[in-house]
């Protein structure tokens, strides 16, 4: 009984040591969940604001086709 006993408590040792450490990579993957869903976001953002900048750029560059048109026709009179 001595020996049974023995080596029930050496696997349960050693259970308990792989649910530590199963709970350890657990946490690990939760960290590195929580990371790539902030950096999903932050890029989602970002390019919103590359899309903003270049609605802008394009906006500006019309207005100035508009200006350099306006200039041209008032020095033909």
């Amino acid at each position: 009984m001595s020996r049974a006993n023995h080596d029930l408590q050496e696997a349960n040792g050693d259970l308990q040591s792989q649910v530590k450490e199963a709970m350890r990579i657990n946490a690990r993957l939760a960290e590195a969940s929580h990371a790539s869903d902030e950096m999903t976001q932050r890029l989602a953002d970002m390019e919103k604001r590359v899309q903003k900048a270049l609605q802008e750029k394009e906006a500006l560059q019309a207005e100035n086709k508009v200006g350099l048109f306006i200039q041209t026709v008032m020095r033909k009179f």
